[in-house]
């Protein structure tokens, strides 16, 4: 998803919609949608989290100094500065290693496809994702990763698994959200 400026408004407004109905905090299944995290928090009064992305800055700390974070997107081409910014420091963004799925079924198709379509399988992206997770390692010192897309979590286990490392997704930022919010007695 690219950069539109007219979806700050929509989002905001929507959010406050949302709020308007109930909602006591805000989420969204796009990690892309981590542009619009600033124009949606200072719209409503209740916990945003808009994607897996906004775990990035502390990600990072949580990482040896010479490791990097591999981030892993459904479409490398959509993640800019605008996506990355909310890592300030540029000593930190040099410590990110971004790669995607954008040839798999999943990106190619999952917009185009007629609703009532067959769901793409999940071994193609399964396949894909678990590429771009061994370019990632091949090719950089990684710690952690953070995936992006709100599919990937349920391949999650297996490549925690397989890489021995932390994954982040999705989930991890609702559960962190939803976590601090619930009241115990």
């Amino acid at each position: 998803m690219d950069d539109e400026p007219g979806l700050y408004g929509a989002y905001a407004e929507a959010a406050r919609r949302l709020v308007d109905r109930g909602a006591v905090a805000i989420s969204s299944a796009c990690g892309y949608t981590v542009r619009y995290q600033e124009a949606v928090a200072a719209a409503v009064k209740v916990p945003v989290a808009t994607g897996s992305l906004l775990l990035a800055p502390t990600v990072i700390r949580h990482l040896p100094p010479k490791a990097k974070l591999g981030i892993v997107v459904a479409n490398e081409k959509y993640v800019g500065t605008d996506l990355l910014g909310i890592i300030r420091d540029p000593e930190e963004r040099a410590r990110i290693a971004v790669d995607g799925i954008s040839d798999s079924m999943l990106v190619e198709s999952e917009l185009k496809r007629p609703t009532g379509m067959a769901p793409i399988p999940d071994s193609d992206t399964e396949r894909h994702l678990t590429d771009a997770v061994q370019r990632l390692l091949a090719a950089q010192h990684i710690g952690a990763f953070i995936f992006e897309c709100n599919v990937f979590p349920k391949f999650a286990p297996k490549l925690r698994h397989m890489t021995g490392l932390p994954i982040y997704d999705h989930m991890t930022s609702w559960r962190i959200m939803l976590e601090a919010m619930t009241c115990r007695t």
